[in-house]
């Protein structure tokens, strides 16, 4: 015998058939829709979607945004009334439906910029599952026809839907058999309420929560994950045109739809997003009616959410007077006169100008010209909060003559500027530059400084050298032509100046690899910190120059060539920010030779007889680098360009002994000492080895030591000294106020004692009570005794003792 859904109900509440849930079932195994993105199931591929997507296709999109905008109050016979009219949300569902629209109702109403016309009503009812309300004469219809008219409404003010059904013991457990049964009866659904409330526009949809703690079979698991199946489906049905699901034109056959919030999580595994279903905290005793509070409020959290964001949602939602407000700077774009594949960006402002968040969902162009504009770094879909601002970068790139045009659209969920349409203007025009290029003699760092018709090196630098061409893949590569943003090396026999004929290149892009890249610029300068790097490859401090030797560079200028390092493979933007300007005629010598920079540790200055210089850094506390990187030094430039290094290719020495290698320059090279610590317990060594001889220096300010570095090998170490006897030194200032130091030095390890006394010998504070090694050691005294008082002006004492042996005592003078 069948029994009858109210019995069963009856028997499990009436007759007290009280069973706890299942919670060790926190997982059947099945993957969230939504997770699944473009990865298929079962041979259907997952998201919310059509084509995997969890985002409404566009076409879709814009028509729910058209209807939510054709949402108004009505009366009770379907007139527009704007002063009396209401705007209803109606709830269509059994049981958790019921629980979960009844706190969405609490939440909703008590935001203070909810629709005032809009009127939150609930039409879900326990025990009336998908058969039920499929059936017209049911008493689920008479029932939500009172409850409209005992709040002063009608069907004909009900214009948005929350759809969220199910059926009681089912039966089939194939899929996607079951999936589409469902669908089948939801799209009847539908199609009743089209026809039983004739305003609707909108039916918003959502699956059941996990059910996978179910202890009877009212609507288990795999059945709560399958209608997820079945709300997708349906939708991807009116999507490709179902006609009995048409939403257009005077005669309807059923809503626009849409998901609202898709509410299937496996249990206690978390969702990409997050979402779980935790027993027993979440659900009923039956495991399957949400927990009062918390399973229901977190349904409601979800749709408020939804409905509060969406954009096909928010035009109805809120209050006019209080929706998202989006403006834009500028309003339109005029790039103005841009040379034939140049590049030249600028950027659109967005601001929420409103008071309630503004969701900006897409960023597209349109019009007859598309093709010579691009976005770049459009943040999509992105959130911004009241007063919040946020950018994307527009860019023109003319490949004819004359002026061209497109629109950027920008669609949010301002109802009333929805798209947004700005206006793109820019004239292409065939502009040729010439530009003055100075060379050194020799090797030189150098790139394209404009687009020229033969790239062919000795047509861009006719005097050059020939063969000499290199740049770099990983090792110096030959080359014969020069490619725009591309660095080189290039030898001339003699200093010149290079007259360069060619077009405009306003903006750069610049593909690195993971390590060292040799680059060069557009047709202007431009300052590294103006350099567009979006994902921040770009390793700090590590733009190196060449004049003379390797020096950090601040700005990449025209022509000129650079090392780059990068911690990854990517792309980086050189925009001169503007259409076509007067090339820039800086001066080469122009550059960062270095930020200032004094660490704790030793100093280098190597020069070579021409000048041209490099510094090292030896023995430096790791602790005052806050950019080790930029130590880092690019390949080795060509022979017999002057280049001077650490073995390890930096400036930078931690270890206490470094071999310093010195390629070309000019003999003889000079090293002199521009810092050294003060630490009277290290020395540091300069060691040159020639052939079977080896000459030591110890390194003192004023040391100037000439190399010959053709045949030497130079070192440096550092070198502990070990004192050879005990000695208390005098305290330093003497007198003192209010703090002196002590210095002293052991030459053997053992138990060390400084004690200061009173002139009748009594202890004022023991400063040093502990095991030292040999070397030398500085204590302070801040004239306070062991209690932390502060001690009298007068004459003290200070006595040194080792292994409890006094070996020294001085005497000092404390002056307030």
């Amino acid at each position: 015998m069948k029994i009858s859904i109210a019995l069963f109900f009856l028997l499990l509440t009436g007759g007290m058939m009280l069973y706890p849930q299942n919670c060790d079932v926190a997982s059947v195994g099945l993957p969230p829709i939504n997770d699944l993105g473009t990865n298929f199931w079962q041979g259907f591929q997952g998201g919310l979607y059509p084509n995997g997507s969890n985002q409404r296709p566009v076409s879709h999109d814009s028509a729910g945004i058209a209807l939510a905008t054709t949402v108004q109050p009505l009366d009770v016979f379907g007139n527009p009334d704007s002063v009396n009219g209401k705007i209803v949300l109606l709830s269509i569902g059994m049981s958790n439906t019921n629980y979960e629209f009844e706190k969405f109702q609490q939440l909703a109403n008590n935001l203070p910029n909810k629709n005032p016309y809009l009127e939150i009503v609930q039409g879900a009812q326990p025990n009336k599952d998908i058969i039920a309300i499929v059936d017209t004469n049911d008493s689920f219809w008479s029932v939500i026809n009172d409850t409209l008219l005992n709040r002063g409404l009608s069907p004909q003010q009900v214009q948005t839907i929350w759809f969220k059904e199910a059926e009681v013991f089912p039966q089939d457990t194939t899929f996607p058999g079951y999936a589409n049964y469902l669908k089948d009866l939801f799209r009847t659904a539908l199609n009743i309420i089209q026809n039983k409330f004739p305003n609707v526009k909108q039916a918003f949809l959502s699956s059941r929560i996990y059910g996978g703690y179910a202890v009877y079979f009212a609507n288990p698991e795999p059945f709560a994950y399958f209608s997820g199946w079945s709300v997708k489906f349906l939708i991807e049905d009116q999507v490709n045109g179902d006609s009995l699901l048409n939403y257009k034109g005077p005669h309807p056959r059923a809503p626009w739809l849409s998901w609202a919030a898709y509410l299937w999580a496996d249990g206690m595994i978390p969702r990409n997003d997050g979402l779980i279903w935790e027993c027993p905290l979440d659900f009923e005793w039956d495991g399957l009616h949400p927990s009062d509070p918390w399973g229901r409020l977190k349904v409601a959290n979800l749709l408020l959410d939804f409905f509060s964001t969406d954009v096909a949602t928010v035009p109805w939602f809120f209050d006019s007077a209080t929706i998202p407000d989006i403006n834009v700077s500028p309003a339109s774009v005029d790039f103005g006169n841009v040379g034939i594949n140049t590049t030249v960006s600028q950027t659109v402002t967005i601001t929420n100008s409103g008071l309630t968040d503004l969701m900006i969902t897409g960023a597209t162009l349109t019009g007859g010209n598309t093709s010579e504009f691009t976005i770049s770094n459009a943040i999509i879909p992105q959130l911004l909060h009241p007063g919040e601002s946020s950018s994307l970068d527009v860019s023109f790139t003319p490949t004819t003559t004359g002026v061209k045009t497109a629109t950027l659209q920008l669609t949010s969920n301002d109802p009333n500027e929805t798209p947004l349409f700005i206006s793109l203007t820019g004239t292409g025009i065939s502009q040729q530059s010439q530009f003055l290029f100075a060379v050194n003699k020799d090797w030189n760092l150098v790139g394209l400084p404009l687009l020229v018709p033969d790239n062919f090196y000795l047509s861009v630098y006719p005097n050059a050298i020939p063969g000499t061409l290199f740049g770099w893949d990983g090792q110096y590569v030959a080359e014969d032509s020069l490619q725009p943003g591309h660095g080189y090396w290039l030898r001339f026999p003699v200093a010149d100046t290079v007259v360069i004929s060619g077009t405009f290149s306003g903006t750069q892009l610049i593909s690195l690899k993971p390590g060292w890249n040799m680059i060069s610029g557009a047709s202007c300068d431009i300052a590294l910190v103006d350099v567009i790097d979006p994902q921040g490859i770009i390793v700090p401090s590590t733009l190196y120059g060449f004049d003379q030797a390797y020096f950090l560079a601040d700005s990449i200028l025209q022509g000129r060539g650079y090392w780059i390092r990068a911690s990854d493979s990517g792309q980086v933007i050189l925009n001169c920010g503007g259409g076509l300007q007067s090339i820039s005629k800086s001066n080469p010598s122009e550059k960062n030779r270095e930020k200032t920079f004094q660490p704790n540790g030793l100093i280098l200055h190597i020069q070579d007889h021409l000048g041209a210089a490099q510094r090292l850094y030896f023995d430096v506390d790791p602790n005052s680098i806050e950019n080790p990187g930029m130590f880092e030094l690019p390949p080795l430039p060509p022979p017999p360009l002057f280049d001077v290094r650490f073995a390890n290719n930096t400036r930078l020495s931690l270890a206490p002994h470094a071999q310093i290698l010195i390629q070309g320059g000019v003999d003889p090279v000079q090293i002199r000492v521009e810092k050294i610590p003060s630490e009277k317990s290290v020395l540091y060594l300069l060691e040159v080895e020639s052939g079977n001889h080896v000459e030591t220096y110890h390194l003192t300010k004023a040391l100037v030591v000439n190399v010959h570095p053709r045949g030497s090998r130079v070192f440096l170490h550092k070198q502990k000294v070990i004192p050879s006897a005990v000695i208390l030194g005098q305290n330093y200032p003497n007198p003192f106020n209010p703090m002196t130091v002590i210095p002293f030095q052991i030459s053997r390890q053992g138990k060390v004692s400084l004690v200061v006394y009173n002139t009748l010998g009594q202890v004022v504070r023991s400063l040093v009570d502990e095991t030292l090694t040999p070397g030398f050691y500085e204590f302070s005294w801040d004239g306070r005794d062991d209690s932390g008082d502060q001690v009298s002006s007068g004459v003290y004492l200070y006595r040194l003792e080792m292994d409890g042996k006094p070996l020294q005592i001085r005497k000092m003078v404390l002056m307030r």
